[in-house]
């Protein structure tokens, strides 16, 4: 009896991994494995590699911020996002639907630039390497395409950042 018990169990727990299966995030592989497995809510091809690239672009001493929504970005995403921005420190602000920051830790050292990540069908057509302008506060600022629903908005020396949830 207990023979058939096993059997029966083991059957039902294969049947559910192999149902599960497809669910379950890809394993990366390579240098940058671990951070390119937690990145891959961002639906970009090596995902590490790209935010590094693109982070190039920030002046040394000045901070990032990455904005986002509660619901589709787990926290560890920042950290890991803070882990591949280093030497530049890293905020976090997480908007709520009505537009406003229900959670937000803010970095010490002036704002250059706003990593936005917005997700839904407004959003998915974001051109990787395209260049639109963004509207922050009274001027327009460059911004580039990282990924379908990720945008790295760089602002100046002077740029004043209003609100990231209304970028």
């Amino acid at each position: 009896m207990w023979v058939a018990l096993t059997v029966a169990c083991l059957g039902v727990g294969y049947q559910r991994l192999a149902h599960d299966a497809p669910l379950l995030p890809k394993l990366a592989t390579g240098r940058d494995a671990t951070s390119d497995t937690w990145l891959q809510v961002l639906e970009i091809p090596h995902p590490s590699d790209a935010l590094r690239a693109a982070l190039t672009t920030i002046p040394e001493g000045e901070a990032l911020v990455f904005v986002s929504t509660p619901s589709k970005s787990p926290k560890l995403t920042w950290m890991v996002i803070s882990m591949l921005a280093w030497p530049h420190q890293v905020g976090y602000v997480l908007c709520d639907d009505d537009g406003t920051a229900g959670h937000q830790v803010d970095p010490t050292d002036h704002v250059g630039a706003v990593l936005l990540y917005r997700v839904g069908t407004a959003y998915s057509q974001m051109a990787v390497g395209s260049t639109p302008t963004v509207h922050v506060g009274d001027r327009d600022v460059p911004s580039q395409g990282i990924g379908p629903a990720l945008q790295l908005i760089t602002g100046t020396e002077t740029t004043t950042w209003p609100s990231y949830c209304s970028l």
